[in-house]
């Protein structure tokens, strides 16, 4: 109907000005998919205790900022002061929920397992290592004879003090006087 002027510039493209970005560009690989988590589930009481922590510390960590404010910019004490004790209360028995589910799961292990090893890695249910020994006092007896080693040669500790046979050469100075 319209015959555009001869004299009119083409409509403007981008295509005409770039080319076909779909057909000119390089591919871009594609992202790798994301792993298998199913055999990464923990049991329903571990993830009960979890989300009912965290929903604890939210409502804990969101009364203990929020009696502050109320105190500071509406000067509202009781409700306020009440809140942030409130709060300080909630976080207390998270903490509380946590290390009592985590005693629990340590019972658990030890029943479960024979031979459990001591928290400090090493050992035997009872203490004592594969020949019998306790390691807590064989590193006794060990820095028992090293300390008496050493005040025989009149040497300092680790930590900078002096032996005991400085300060036993100190009190037989201080007698003759």
């Amino acid at each position: 109907m319209f015959d555009p002027a001869p004299d009119e510039p083409d409509e403007w493209s981008a295509e005409k000005r770039w080319g076909d970005p779909e057909r000119d560009l390089p591919k871009v690989p594609e992202a790798p998919s994301t792993r298998d988590t199913s055999e990464n589930e923990v049991s329903a009481d571990v993830a009960a205790t979890f989300w009912g922590v965290v929903f604890i510390v939210n409502i804990g960590l969101f009364a203990v900022a929020l009696g502050p404010m109320l105190v500071f910019f509406n000067g509202q004490w009781e409700w306020g002061g009440g809140l942030f004790a409130f709060g300080v209360l909630a976080l207390g028995h998270a903490y509380s929920r946590y290390r009592t589910f985590k005693r629990d799961q340590e019972a658990k292990e030890r029943e479960g397992d024979g031979d459990a090893t001591a928290v400090d890695g090493g050992g035997d249910a009872d203490g004592t290592d594969d020949e019998g020994e306790n390691p807590v006092d064989a590193i006794d007896a060990a820095d028992t004879a090293t300390s008496e080693e050493a005040a025989a040669d009149g040497e300092t500790t680790e930590d900078g003090g002096l032996t005991e046979s400085w300060s036993s050469d100190r009190a037989a100075t201080e007698r003759k006087r």
